[in-house]
């Protein structure tokens, strides 16, 4: 049998891991089921481990696979009777959907508003009793386990389910009007980062629909890595922004040197010529860019040809910490850009 849920306070492993116990009490040890659990151990599962070293006939019979691959995580779902859910009554998690995917029964605690059938089983919520009695009653019965599996109602692959989200990002994308003007205040810097805050403000929708296109990982808490290739800025801003301006793009290199060419325009305008910037490993640095005039969103271009790994695994180009953008007539926007690079600004974030 197989569990596949976090080592935790929410899924009571305890309970299990005593039920499982009664069990071999009560029969051979030879007839009872191995029981499978791919979680890793998390708060609150001091009394599952517990009982586990205090029960040697349990520990030969439960096994701890926690960071399982997808590939034995599918070779587990195959050859299992059937899978246990112990998230409590109101709990559905992806582990459920995937294992009536994979055509395997789910034993789970008992929800008022959701009755047996299609393949869900249940038993008394925070009851051990009742969780052993269906364990004992499925395990010899395979009439009635079969009768569950083939009442399980055929889900489609999430394949197909991913296909039909992009689809229909696509389409919305596409009737969408223009992106209105971000919020971005002349002078002051804006980090492109993952920014946690109870309130949501202008500063998080920047730093998630200035970057453009596919070229982007996710967001840091220090910032943003670019994919390896043309990465893309598009800066949509309010009145008073046609004119000339100045854009600073505080920018972090990979942990090896990393060239990268900047280039900047307005839509539909002409892109002045690109400016080449080496940045050593690990090198922070700020670059100004000039923007042209014109009514178009800003438009940014950072390419790095080379591809740099990084420990975890990722293909990067250049990391972008933040902008900053100023207006060419503005003595005040200027002065506020030389003092947000110079200085920390300790001041509120914007929460419209």
């Amino acid at each position: 049998m197989l569990c596949v849920a976090p080592l935790d306070a929410a899924h009571d492993h305890r309970l299990v891991f005593g039920a499982w116990l009664e069990w071999l009490r009560r029969r051979d040890a030879a007839s009872v089921p191995d029981l499978v659990c791919t979680g890793a151990p998390g708060w609150g599962a001091e009394a599952a481990l517990a009982l586990l070293d205090n029960a040697p006939t349990l520990r030969g019979k439960v096994h701890l696979l926690p960071g399982a691959s997808e590939a034995m995580l599918d070779a587990l779902y195959r050859q299992c009777l059937f899978t246990l859910h112990n998230g409590g009554p109101a709990r559905w998690s992806g582990a459920v959907t995937d294992s009536l995917a994979h055509g395997k029964p789910v034993l789970m605690p008992a929800a008022g508003d959701q009755p047996p059938g299609g393949g869900l089983l249940h038993f008394e919520a925070g009851s051990e009793p009742s969780l052993l009695a269906a364990l004992e009653a499925l395990s010899s019965d395979p009439a009635a386990l079969e009768q569950a599996r083939v009442a399980i109602v055929p889900l489609r692959p999430w394949a197909d389910v991913a296909a039909d989200i992009m689809a229909e990002a696509g389409r919305l994308a596409a009737e969408a009007g223009p992106t209105p003007p971000l919020p971005l205040r002349p002078g002051y810097r804006t980090p492109l980062r993952r920014l946690r805050h109870r309130h949501q403000h202008s500063a998080m929708a920047v730093a998630e629909t200035a970057r453009a296109g596919t070229q982007w990982h996710a967001l840091e808490e220090w910032g943003v890595w670019s994919r390896p290739g043309a990465a893309r800025l598009s800066l949509p801003l309010g009145e008073g922004m046609a004119g000339a301006l100045h854009l600073e793009l505080d920018l972090r290199g990979p942990p090896q040197d990393q060239a990268v060419a900047l280039q900047a325009r307005r839509k539909g305008g002409k892109a002045l010529p690109a400016i080449e910037v080496v940045l050593p490993a690990g090198a922070e640095r700020t670059v100004t860019l000039a923007v042209p005039p014109g009514d178009g969103a800003v438009e940014v271009l950072l390419d790095c040809a080379r591809a740099v790994p990084l420990p975890e695994g990722l293909r990067v180009g250049i990391g972008l910490r933040a902008l900053c953008v100023a207006r060419d007539d503005s003595m005040e926007d200027r002065l506020a850009m030389l003092e947000s690079r110079r200085f920390k600004v300790v001041e509120a974030l914007p929460r419209g």
